[in-house]
């Protein structure tokens, strides 16, 4: 079970990084 929740959470933060990298990729260009 431990093992399962790690996995989900690491899951989760990957999601969170690459949206939070397409949101910048966005606002840079609005920037530019």
């Amino acid at each position: 079970e431990n093992k399962r929740k790690i996995f989900t959470q690491t899951g989760k933060l990957k999601k969170i990084k690459e949206l939070l990298k397409r949101n910048y990729k966005i606002d840079d260009i609005k920037i530019k």
